[in-house]
C-alpha cells in the first residue's frame, strides 16, 4: 500500500471532482476525497466500487484553516504522505455589476475560490517539503484571460488563484514541488 501514490482531491463530490475521481479509480493509487459533506463522497465511493483500503473520505469547509489542516492530518495519519493535491473546489456567481455587488457575494466568492485553495495548499506543503516531492494542481478559468461582464468576484478570485499557484511554484519548485493550474475550456 505504501508504494502507491496518495492523491488528495478536494471538491471531489462536484461534477468535475466526480469525473476526476472516476479517472483515478482505474489507477493503482490511494485516494483522499474531500468535500463539504461526507454523504456524496460515500455515495461516489460505493458507485465506483472502491475498496475502503484505497479511500479516505473527509468532510471539511476548506475556507476554514483548521478544517483544511484536519483533513490533511487525516490523510497523513492514514496513508503517511501526500503526493498530489488536486484542488477542484470552486464556484461561480454572476450577472451582477460591480456597483451592485453585495458584500456577501464578493467575500463568499473569494472564500470559496481563493481562501480554500490557500488553506489546503498551505496545509499540504509541510508534508510535501518533508518528502522532497509533491504536485499541486488548481483549476482556473478562461475568465483569467478574458474577464466576463457581471462576474467581478469570479474574475478576481480566479486571477488571484493563478497568482497563488504561480507563487507556490516559484517558492517551492527548487524543493521538488510543482504547482500548476488547469484552464478548462
Amino acid at each position: 500500500m505504501m508504494d502507491r501514490r496518495v492523491i488528495v482531491i478536494t471538491g471531489a463530490s462536484g461534477g468535475l471532482g466526480q469525473a476526476v475521481v472516476q479517472g483515478f479509480a482505474r489507477e493503482d493509487v490511494l485516494l483522499a476525497l474531500v468535500s463539504r459533506r461526507i454523504e456524496p463522497l460515500e455515495d461516489l465511493v460505493r458507485a465506483l466500487a472502491l475498496t475502503q483500503e484505497r479511500v479516505l473520505c473527509s468532510a471539511a469547509d476548506l475556507s476554514k484553516r483548521m478544517e483544511a489542516e484536519q483533513a490533511l492530518r487525516a490523510v497523513l495519519d492514514r496513508f503517511g504522505r501526500i503526493d498530489c493535491l488536486l484542488h477542484l473546489v470552486g464556484t461561480w456567481h454572476g450577472n451582477v455589476a460591480v456597483a451592485d455587488l453585495a458584500d456577501d457575494d464578493w467575500y463568499g466568492m473569494l472564500e470559496t475560490n481563493l481562501h480554500a485553495a490557500f488553506n489546503i495548499i498551505r496545509a499540504a506543503l509541510p508534508a510535501m517539503l518533508e518528502q522532497g516531492w509533491g504536485r499541486i494542481v488548481t483549476v482556473g478559468s478562461r475568465a483569467i484571460e478574458r474577464p466576463g461582464s457581471g462576474q467581478a468576484p469570479y474574475n478576481v478570485s480566479k486571477a488571484a488563484l493563478l497568482a497563488l499557484t504561480r507563487s507556490v511554484a516559484a517558492d517551492y519548485g527548487a524543493q521538488g514541488i510543482r504547482a500548476n493550474m488547469i484552464l478548462p475550456g
